[in-house]
């Protein structure tokens, strides 16, 4: 019975690490082929999400002093490390993503920031790197949030805080989108693996972060300058990893909720 049960661990834990490589790929690949005509394609959308991040985002980097390094997980082609240093032109960037044509594309752009090709999951940076991590529309991508984040964690001082915003399925029009790609054809899972607000509260929490606090918002989606979704759901938290021999606990996000924005 016993070698039953480790057969039968063992081959859920190959099917898992198998389907979370096809998963990598497939994002890999997806995002290989948008890499030329991403910033054209997406503007709308990575504008009006990166104007609201920022908003979420000044309070903790206001709160850095000059020569601090800020790391930016899922970065695609840079747009959140460019308006950082544009707000905030003493800090140190460094940026991560799973595709080598996205980054050459943000290398091109803004060779002020270290750009590496790395997944979420495995950061290829020392312990305790970092003043700031963040990291906008990338979440529902990875493989292993959970572990993700938890490498977010690590690559941060202690007091180090963390910037993170997602699509978000609390809102009904994500749930909807959520549904279609499940059941249209050619799209990976990463495509409408959605989290929840709740979800990724309790993932942050697990990670070791304390003081996470969120807020939702809606943004209006647009490709080529065509509406695609209206009113388009994300949600924004910001969190912290706690100092050397505290005693902290995470709160409930909720408690640190104070509005949605419209």
């Amino acid at each position: 019975m016993r070698v039953v049960a480790l057969a039968a661990v063992g081959a859920a834990t190959v099917l898992w690490w198998s389907q979370s490589r096809r998963r990598r790929a497939s994002v890999r690949e997806q995002y290989e082929e948008l890499a030329g005509s991403y910033n054209e394609r997406w503007a709308a959308y990575v504008q009006a999400t990166l104007n609201a991040f920022m908003s979420c985002a000044s309070e903790p980097l206001r709160d850095l002093t000059a020569g601090d390094c800020v790391l930016d997980v899922g970065t695609g082609t840079g747009a959140v490390p460019r308006a950082i240093l544009r707000s905030f032109p003493g800090l140190k960037l460094s940026a991560a993503d799973l595709s080598e044509s996205m980054i050459e594309t943000g290398r091109h752009e803004c060779p002020a920031v270290d750009f590496v090709v790395a997944p979420a999951e495995s950061l290829p940076f020392a312990s305790g790197s970092f003043a700031a991590a963040t990291t906008l529309s990338s979440l529902h991508f990875w493989t292993d949030p959970e572990k993700g984040l938890r490498e977010m964690h690590r690559c941060l001082k202690p007091g180090g805080r963390v910037v993170l915003s997602d699509w978000c399925h609390d809102f009904v029009v994500c749930k909807m989108c959520a549904w279609y790609l499940w059941l249209t054809p050619g799209h990976s899972k990463a495509d409408w693996s959605i989290l929840t607000s709740r979800d990724v509260n309790g993932m942050l929490t697990k990670a070791g972060f304390v003081d996470v606090a969120f807020t939702t918002y809606k943004v209006d989606a647009r490709v080529f300058g065509r509406w695609w979704l209206p009113r388009w759901g994300m949600m924004a938290f910001v969190a912290r990893k706690a100092e050397q021999g505290s005693c902290a606990v995470g709160r409930d996000s909720r408690e640190g909720r104070k509005r949605e924005r419209e």
